[in-house]
């Protein structure tokens, strides 16, 4: 994929405005496999897409795979994308606003956490 057509994806699928998406992919490592990508900035892995058609093709795993050689450990997703996470290695570190958003990260990245935000 192509930085303007990753810039499109980011506004259209996650609200960015075109200026906040210029400028948030001058801060973040991109991962592009086919028609999708994942963005990774130092552990933190960020906004993974695929092209719709596309899904369900192992495009997404492929991506997390490469983010995760690359030091990504940790993410934060909507509850209902939790179990995807888990079948890739994450584990749940923790839960807000009322459990309807995650925080997953591998199993070194638990260590990181402070013990009272582990579940």
């Amino acid at each position: 994929m192509e930085t303007k057509e990753i810039a499109n994806a980011l506004c259209d699928e996650f609200g960015l405005s075109t200026e906040d998406a210029e400028s948030y992919l001058e801060d973040v490592e991109v991962i592009t496999v086919g028609h999708g990508f994942v963005l990774v900035k130092g552990h933190e892995i960020d906004k993974l897409y695929i092209e719709p058609d596309w899904r369900g093709r192992g495009i997404g795993q492929q991506l997390m795979q490469e983010a995760i050689q690359r030091g990504g450990n940790r993410l934060h997703c909507v509850a209902r994308l939790r179990s995807y996470y888990e079948q890739i290695g994450f584990t749940l570190a923790f839960t807000m606003k009322e459990g309807t958003y995650c925080c997953m990260c591998l199993e070194d990245a638990l260590l990181d956490l402070p013990a009272s935000l582990r579940v």
